[in-house]
């Protein structure tokens, strides 16, 4: 049992015996003086009757069968001219003991025991030689007084056991709400906010259990926000240390990168220096080899540059017009030798009409450039390269497959960071090492083309589209003109 429903019920409980056993007490002590004081104010009300109307026998059989008082008239000088009681068998009353009790009212109260009886006398003065005595029974005022402690004890024990039963309902009633409201409460600091209280009391109550509700509403609401942006700043925490990670491994690798051709132009420079060159050809050998290391950093330097700009979208792309296919094609000439050289079987499915686009012609190439590149110098002897075009929807796709050995899954969305290496080898191989890729990735991105790479049969593939523009012949005239 919940302690503030035992707590009410017991004191409910005791409220209801106290009041049984308090009206037994005042039944006891004063029940029968309050039966006496009625009593004697009854005799007055006759007497002073009696003053103002007189007495007459059928006035007296009438006061003794409704109020059972008896009347006696009594001459003051000792001699009774009217007994009414005594045809009654009731002995008078002496005249001296009545004029012993009047008082200067012209009325007197006393006590009378006769026969084992207990009578109330009232005295009243009518004239100087002249008064009432009337006398009424009080005997059955204790036995009056026992049959109603009697009674009060047994309807106290009826209204004890009814009224538990009652307190009981309505305790439960009344606290049931508090209770509820108590666990709720325990819920609540337990971030459990998934109970809401219903009381419908009309009171003080049902205003605090809906502002409980509203509480418990805000609460879960603002630690649900706290949640989202706690998940938010450990995300752009984590978010954070991952760009410093690559901070330092980008600065690691523009280190290695540019350590390794500096390494080789000291060392063959020292060589040239020291005489230690054999002739004049191995001399212009090496010259050559320091120029082309020299080479190596320059356009390291420059894809750097690129990169840092373009990695920070920090230009703007161009909205040329052009023919997308023509462009491809322009960059396929510089990688004749290599494709002859290796016997490379070269397809290209080009589209059926003028494959117009829109976009930047400058930074378009530079993708194209890449993507050829890559492919060409991961070439075998007897290798195949194929370039298609093909129409989706409103956009041109473009694809660029070379056959090969192909890039392990997990590393296909890896190979567009920058100096990323698939093996753990320096050797350059799809963007392992450099900035080729990364560059081609935020041109893409930036131009809003979509991009890919994947693994096909052959080898690998990647891939790209662009916005097509479609223009009627009087524009295509006017731009042939």
């Amino acid at each position: 049992m919940n302690k503030i429903f035992y707590k009410v019920f017991m004191e409910m409980s005791f409220l209801v015996l106290l009041t049984v056993l308090i009206a037994i007490v005042l039944n006891t002590m004063f029940l029968d003086k309050f039966y006496y004081y009625k009593k004697i104010n009854r005799l007055g009300t006759i007497a002073n009757e009696l003053v103002t109307t007189g007495f007459t026998p059928e006035l007296g059989k009438k006061l003794e069968s409704s109020d059972n008082v008896s009347v006696q008239i009594v001459d003051i000088s000792g001699g009774t001219f009217l007994d009414y009681e005594i045809q009654n068998g009731i002995p008078e009353v002496p005249a001296q003991d009545a004029a012993a009790h009047l008082n200067r009212q012209g009325f007197a109260i006393m006590r009378q025991s006769l026969n084992n009886l207990n009578y109330a006398l009232y005295f009243k003065r009518e004239s100087p030689t002249k008064f009432y005595i009337l006398r009424t029974s009080v005997d059955s005022i204790q036995q009056a007084v026992n049959i109603a402690n009697e009674f009060f004890l047994y309807s106290g024990i009826v209204v004890l056991l009814l009224g538990v039963f009652l307190i009981y309902f309505f305790t439960r009633r009344i606290t049931s709400p508090i209770l509820e409201i108590n666990d709720v409460i325990k819920r609540i600091n337990k971030f459990d906010f998934s109970k809401k209280l219903s009381i419908n009391t009309g009171d003080e109550l049902q205003m605090l259990a809906s502002n409980i509700n509203k509480l418990s509403q805000d609460l879960e609401t603002t630690i649900q926000e706290l949640k989202i942006a706690n998940e938010k700043l450990k995300d752009d925490i984590d978010k954070e240390k991952d760009l410093e990670n690559q901070k330092v491994e980008f600065i690691s690798n523009i280190s290695h990168e540019v350590k390794t051709p500096i390494t080789v132009i000291n060392t063959y420079a020292e060589v040239i220096m020291e005489d230690m060159v054999p002739d004049h050809k191995t001399r212009k050998e090496y010259s050559q080899i320091i120029i082309d290391e020299g080479y190596k950093i320059s356009k390291l330097l420059d894809d750097l540059s690129s990169y840092i700009k373009l990695g920070n979208l920090q230009f703007d792309i161009k909205k040329d017009i052009f023919d997308i296919q023509e462009l491809i094609m322009k960059n396929l000439k510089p990688y004749q030798i290599d494709i002859l050289e290796k016997n490379i079987e070269l397809e290209v499915i080009p589209l059926k009409r003028e494959s117009l686009v829109e976009g930047d012609r400058f930074r378009i190439e530079q993708v194209i450039t890449n993507f050829l590149s890559n492919a060409v110098s991961h070439l075998n002897t007897n290798g195949k390269l194929n370039v298609f075009l093909f129409e989706k929807s409103d956009r041109i796709l473009i694809e660029i497959e070379n056959s090969g050995s192909k890039i392990e899954e997990q590393f296909l969305e890896d190979i567009w960071k920058p100096f990323f290496k698939i093996d753990k080898s320096r050797n350059r191989k799809y963007g392992g090492t450099g900035l080729g890729l990364a560059i081609v990735k935020n041109i893409l991105e930036k131009s809003e083309c979509n991009y890919g790479v994947l693994n096909t049969e052959l080898g690998v593939k990647f891939w790209f589209d662009i916005k097509a523009i479609k223009i009627g012949k009087r524009q295509k005239q006017k731009r042939e003109q």
